[in-house]
C-alpha cells in the first residue's frame, strides 16, 4: 500500500532519457498490473519522439499488463524515445518485483 491517493497505487515518476531526459509517470496497482503512464513534458524531437509520446494510444494499450512483462513496440525514427519508455517500465517492474 503507497500513500497519498486511496484506491489503487499512485504513480511514480521515472528518470530516462530518449532524444532528451524527461520523466514517464507509471501507477501500477497491487497487484503488479499498469493503471496509467503518461510522460507530463518532455523535450524531444516534433515530428518523431514528441509524437509518440503525444499519442495516447501507446500508452493507454499498457493500461492493465502486467508491469513485469510489459513494453511499447520500438517505432524505426523513435528508436530512443520507444526505448526510454520502456526502461521506465522496466525501472517500475524492479521497484514492483
Amino acid at each position: 500500500a503507497s500513500a497519498g491517493k486511496s484506491g489503487e497505487g499512485s504513480a511514480k515518476a521515472y528518470d530516462v532519457t530518449g532524444f532528451a531526459p524527461f520523466k514517464v509517470e507509471i501507477a501500477v496497482d497491487g497487484n503488479g498490473k499498469i493503471v496509467s503512464v503518461s510522460v507530463p513534458e518532455n523535450n524531444e524531437t516534433p515530428g518523431f519522439g514528441a509524437d509518440l509520446i503525444a499519442d495516447q494510444s501507446i500508452f493507454d494499450a499498457l493500461a492493465g499488463q502486467d508491469i513485469a512483462t510489459a513494453k511499447i513496440d520500438v517505432k524505426s525514427g523513435v528508436t530512443l524515445t520507444s526505448n526510454a519508455i520502456n526502461d521506465a517500465l522496466g525501472q517500475a517492474a524492479k521497484e514492483v518485483q
